[in-house]
C-alpha cells in the first residue's frame, strides 16, 4: 500500500455563507466572493429540467439525493485515503469499507488514478481572487504523474465543460494566491469514477 507525502502549503480557510441557495466565500478583508459553482451554475440546464418533468419530482429528488450521498462518501474515501488512513487509522479506515457501493466505486478510482498522486500540498482548500472576485474550494493540489496539478473528483463524465472550467478557475485562484511558489507549470486534472 502506497504511503503519500504530504508537503503542506499554507493557505487561510475562509468561511462560506448562503445567500439566496447561492454560496459565498468571506475573504480575510470581509469581501464576499460567489464560488466558482455558483457562477456557473448559470449555465443552461435545459435536459437537467426536462429529465426532472419526465420522472417527476420525487423520483427526480430521490434520485438525486441518493447520488450526492454516495458522491460525497467516495469523495471521502479519496481524501482519507490520501491523508494515510488504512496505514495511521486503520479503524477509521474500516468504516468506509461499510459502504459497499462507494467502496466499489472507491477502489476503481485507487486503482486507475490515486497511486498517480503523491506531494500532496492540500486537500479542500479555499481559494479566491480579488481581481476576479471568485472563489472557490479545491479537492487537492499534489503532483499527480510528477507534475503539480489542481485536483477535482468527480462522478461520471457529465459537464466535463463545467467541471473543467471549475479546475482552470481553481489553478488560477491558486497561482494569485501563491505566486511566490511559480507554479506557472500547474495543470488541472478531473478525475472521474463511474
Amino acid at each position: 500500500m502506497k504511503y503519500y507525502t504530504h508537503k503542506p502549503v499554507e493557505l487561510k480557510k475562509l468561511t462560506t455563507q448562503t445567500i439566496n441557495f447561492k454560496r459565498f466565500y468571506e475573504t480575510p478583508d470581509g469581501n464576499l466572493y460567489p464560488s466558482i459553482t455558483t457562477v456557473l451554475s448559470t449555465r443552461n440546464k435545459k435536459g437537467l429540467f426536462e429529465w426532472r418533468k419526465k420522472v417527476g419530482d420525487e423520483v427526480a429528488n430521490y434520485v438525486a439525493r441518493v447520488s450526492a450521498n454516495r458522491g460525497t462518501a467516495v469523495h471521502h474515501m479519496c481524501e482519507d485515503y490520501l491523508n494515510n488512513y488504512p496505514i495511521d487509522w486503520p479503524d477509521k479506515w474500516k468504516e468506509h469499507e461499510k459502504k459497499f457501493l462507494p467502496y466499489c466505486l472507491f477502489k476503481q478510482l485507487k486503482k486507475t488514478v490515486l497511486e498517480k498522486i503523491d506531494n500532496i500540498r492540500s486537500q479542500e482548500c479555499s481559494l479566491f481572487s480579488r481581481k476576479y472576485r471568485v472563489a472557490g474550494r479545491v479537492d487537492c493540489i499534489a503532483e499527480y504523474s510528477g507534475k503539480l496539478s489542481i485536483i477535482d473528483f468527480k462522478h461520471l463524465r457529465k459537464n466535463v465543460l463545467t467541471n473543467t472550467m471549475k479546475t482552470t478557475t481553481y489553478k488560477h485562484l491558486h497561482m494569485q494566491r501563491c505566486l511566490k511558489n511559480k507554479l506557472e507549470h500547474l495543470s488541472n486534472r478531473l478525475l472521474f469514477w463511474s
